[in-house]
């Protein structure tokens, strides 16, 4: 039975040191790896829509983030430069540079009324938990997927990283955050976790980049096909690499290009070198309009994830009007049956579905057709509705 945790109605908080004024924003990215996740990009969404509508916004971001950041949110919202902004390939690394961020965060970031936690990692967190400390802010906190409800499989590094979870739940509850999810799974097993049912909101997630698309250019007679996710083994980077061995034979002049970062991206390096596949690159983070310009050359999208909260990168694709070949997950059940979906974990099944596509053009062709017809959310409705609620829930007894 969950414990019941008393909580405060977010709308009864003192305004404290900056009660007054414009209703001001910061935004939290102490962990990214190096580039933009669909979760960053979903909170900064967020940080120009509410800049545009509503205050001022500062988003305290890496140095990668800013070099990764469409032209139109850098143009907009400030960011912070801080040192080591580089992973280097290591946890131990990284960690030291997420300390050093939060740190420097902690010194520059401006008071503000709103403080948002791009997601629920501990470092993020901690920012809006000590921001709200400091400058009785509001915090916001998204939380695109849960480890408990992931289904991992138990090991050190699963066991550590669900504490680390646990405490950043236990801090975001504490400082009695508006959450933001788009995962039922999430959304039962927070209730679960003693937060309260009106401080958690069911949202969505819209795939419309922010500049025109560019045309679309596939050729058939030497297929693209992209994953775009980071590069860690619950997006399925490995199963990527045994639906290339399968490409090799079967179909020689298609390739796979991998767009993302992560702690594996060398390990992965390797094992491509190792066993000699030349129709695998992985070219880590790139910009935003090459990102969909890449999407918009591929004839298929693979989406090998075992865990997903929104399933942003899949969303983009289709968006692009390219098919994706995806493992069943729940979190797609939005899509209906755009997608081409296959057991989640059968890599055989993966590998053989999109090497008949690839042969196969009549099958192609229909399911890009299925693509183009898909009607899908876009973000200024999504957008607008997370602001209300931020307002409705913070401001509307306040003292402005």
């Amino acid at each position: 039975m969950a414990r019941k945790t008393k909580m405060r109605d977010p709308s009864q908080f003192d305004l404290g040191r900056v009660q007054h004024g414009p209703r001001n924003m910061v935004v939290f990215m102490v962990g990214p790896l190096g580039g933009l996740s669909g979760g960053d990009l979903h909170a900064l969404r967020l940080a120009l829509h509410w800049k545009q509508t509503r205050g001022k916004v500062t988003v305290m971001a890496p140095r990668s983030i800013l070099d990764n950041c469409p032209q139109e949110l850098r143009d907009s919202v400030v960011f912070a430069r801080v040192p080591l902004d580089s992973h280097g390939g290591n946890v131990w690394t990284y960690s030291l540079v997420v300390l050093v961020r939060a740190i420097r965060y902690l010194i520059v970031a401006p008071p503000a009324q709103v403080s948002v936690a791009a997601s629920h990692v501990t470092a993020d967190v901690a920012m809006c938990f000590i921001h709200r400390v400091l400058y009785r802010s509001r915090p916001v906190i998204f939380v695109h997927h849960l480890i408990a409800t992931a289904g991992r499989r138990r090991s050190f590094r699963v066991s550590a990283a669900r504490i680390i979870e646990a405490v950043s739940l236990i801090l975001a509850r504490r400082s009695s955050a508006i959450v933001f999810t788009g995962d039922p799974a999430a959304y039962s097993e927070l209730l679960r976790r003693g937060f309260s049912e009106s401080a958690i909101f069911l949202t969505g997630n819209a795939y419309d980049p922010l500049v025109a698309l560019p045309p679309r250019s596939y050729v058939q007679e030497h297929p693209l096909i992209v994953f775009c996710g980071r590069l860690c083994e619950e997006k399925g980077i490995w199963d990527v690499i045994s639906v290339a061995r399968g490409l090799r034979d079967a179909v020689p002049s298609a390739r796979i290009e991998m767009l993302g970062e992560g702690l594996l991206h060398n390990a992965l390096v390797a094992r491509i070198a190792a066993e000699g596949l030349i129709n695998v690159s992985v070219r880590g983070w790139v910009s935003e309009a090459e990102k969909w310009t890449v999407l918009r050359r591929a004839s298929l999208t693979l989406a090998p994830s075992y865990e997903e909260g929104w399933g942003i990168a899949v969303g983009e694709a289709l968006f692009a009007g390219t098919p994706v070949v995806a493992y069943d997950l729940s979190a797609y059940s939005h899509f209906g049956a755009t997608l081409i979906k296959v057991p989640k974990g059968d890599v055989s099944r993966l590998t053989s579905t999109v090497i008949e596509l690839l042969l196969k053009s009549e099958l192609l062709g229909r399911a890009t057709a299925s693509v183009e017809q898909a009607e899908l959310p876009l973000w200024e409705k999504i957008l607008e509705r997370e602001a209300s609620v931020i307002e409705d829930s913070y401001f509307s007894r306040g003292t402005l």
